[in-house]
């Protein structure tokens, strides 16, 4: 599959590298009616444009292959019913990797439901290989479009893929525990769980009111409005254990962010204090009272006035 991404590669960069050659290929889609304006580039930063890109050259093989073709540097691949399956493949499963990554980059995500994605994926992977094996083509759109002589082969790269994610993720697998006391502490039994909780979830489990409002607001609202740190003081702590991971740079990504709007060559004098008043203010949940500011606020005379 690695071969398949190389070719894609060239052939989209040599198409948009070159000024000359990118706007004629702009015209033949205009004169072909094409459905697309233009092919997309990939990079490595942006891991999501491989599943756009792929889709978007799937999509323009045929215009792709009559200007490689004009232009002297015909793409033989394109007319290889076997490569063309192995494209399929590759855009299908890359739709469904990029659909992943997304929803791991949400905000307000916590590691146990991070986690869940990740086993959800994982129970996916084992569902496509075995149907793969058996040449259930269902979940495969593009793919079905081209009837593969033998889908083993891509049972084969889906298996090597479920083994990566179980390898790569296996730091997480080994705190399933501490997961399910973070995320459903109701539903455990105590004499299962570490020696230095069991008393503190013991007493949590037999509140009903703790049991009603457990259903009734957010997770983290729970831990930090219900339970005091005096009488639970170990689950306290498991809780800010587990808040406190994070599984995505999204955060700081979304700070680089406001700091490069914040940061512009406009502003001539900006105080690392200022910059960072500045980039609290523009990356917490908080509602800021505009309005009870002003009227609490210390007005300065200008010495005109005086």
């Amino acid at each position: 599959m690695q071969g398949v991404m190389e070719i894609v590669v060239k052939t989209v960069n040599f198409i948009r590298a070159r000024g000359l050659s990118h706007r004629q290929f702009r015209k033949l889609l205009d004169e072909m009616d094409s459905q697309y304006g233009d092919l997309l580039y990939y990079t490595e930063v942006r891991w999501l444009s491989r599943g756009a890109m792929l889709r978007r050259f799937y999509e323009l093989k045929e215009e792709v292959f009559h200007f490689m073709e004009e232009k002297g540097k015909p793409v033989f691949h394109l007319n290889d019913p076997l490569w063309l399956c192995d494209l399929a493949f590759l855009t299908d499963i890359t739709q469904y990797l990029n659909n992943l990554n997304s929803k791991l980059q949400g905000k307000n995500l916590l590691i146990h439901n991070l986690f869940d994605f990740i086993c959800a994926f994982e129970r996916k992977l084992e569902i496509w290989e075995k149907q793969l094996i058996e040449g259930n083509l269902y979940h495969f759109e593009t793919l079905s479009k081209h009837s593969p002589p033998d889908t083993g082969v891509y049972a084969i790269e889906i298996n090597s893929l479920r083994k990566e994610f179980e390898n790569r993720f296996k730091d997480l697998r080994s705190n399933i525990v501490n997961f399910a006391i973070f995320s459903n502490p109701f539903s455990l039994e105590p004499i299962e769980l570490p020696e230095h909780l069991q008393l503190e979830l013991v007493d949590m489990q037999c509140n009903q009111d703790f049991k009603a409002k457990f259903n009734d607001v957010t997770l983290m609202d729970f831990y930090q409005k219900y339970l005091s740190s005096s009488d639970y003081p170990n689950l306290i702590k498991h809780c800010k254990m587990m808040a406190c991971l994070f599984g995505s740079t999204y955060i700081c990504e979304q700070l680089f962010s406001q700091m490069k709007l914040v940061k512009s060559k406009c502003r001539t004098v900006l105080t690392d204090r200022h910059l960072e008043d500045t980039l609290r203010i523009a990356t917490t949940d908080m509602e800021q009272n505009i309005d009870h500011i002003v009227r609490h606020m210390r007005h300065q005379s200008s010495s005109m006035s005086k």
